[in-house]
């Protein structure tokens, strides 16, 4: 079982992601092959999502004086669809949990599948990035970390949508993705997509 910072740490280095998507609305099945690069916040991303402007406060102060309390990824990736359509995108996101939260947004209805039993181990939390994969600016979103199942869960609202994206760690080298959208404020399942993760390279063994 990982601890929140172990998790994290195992999440950096460069993986290699096969995924299929199956969109429910049109009956279209996509298949992509995307590459990685994760790797830990830097502390000027991690500042400035703090500091960004939304109805969120954080404890800055103590953030700041023990940035261990946070998690965080600064990502690069690249996918290719097997049409040929390529995206690339780089982006910092930013976990913080409910204990260093002085003031949250308005809470959303979650999606069912997202509603979880509220057990002490789960570490539940806002995270905040600062592109949105389907629409500009910053994403907002509740993250929970199931220690028991080494799995994090993102919840990010979008002004059309609202996408729910599982990720299990299931070895040191291996994980599981699941994500689901929904349109809002409608809340119908539009796209599903299941995926396997290899890590190819550890952050460590990254030449900068």
């Amino acid at each position: 079982m990982l601890s929140f910072s172990e998790f994290f740490h195992l999440c950096y280095g460069v993986w290699q992601i096969e995924r299929t998507y199956h969109y429910l609305d049109t009956g279209e099945i996509e298949r992509s092959h995307t590459e990685y690069d994760v790797r830990s916040l830097p502390d000027s991303g991690r500042d400035f999502l703090l500091h960004c402007k939304t109805d969120l406060q954080f404890d800055v102060n103590i953030l700041q004086a023990q940035p261990e309390l946070l998690a965080g990824f600064a990502i690069a990736f690249k996918t290719i669809s097997e049409t040929g359509e390529q995206l690339s995108m780089e982006l910092h996101a930013l976990f913080v949990p409910d204990a260093h939260v002085l003031r949250g947004q308005t809470a959303y209805p979650l999606p069912p599948c997202a509603v979880m039993p509220s057990v002490p181990e789960n570490i539940t939390g806002y995270y905040l990035r600062n592109k949105g994969y389907s629409e500009a600016g910053i994403a907002i979103g509740r993250f929970c970390y199931q220690p028991t199942r080494q799995m994090l869960e993102m919840t990010t609202y979008y002004q059309k949508s609202i996408a729910v994206d599982q990720m299990r760690l299931v070895d040191h080298s291996t994980r599981l993705r699941n994500i689901i959208t929904y349109s809002r404020p409608e809340q119908e399942i539009t796209l599903i997509g299941f995926g396997v993760e290899q890590r190819l390279q550890h952050q460590e063994n990254i030449k900068s």
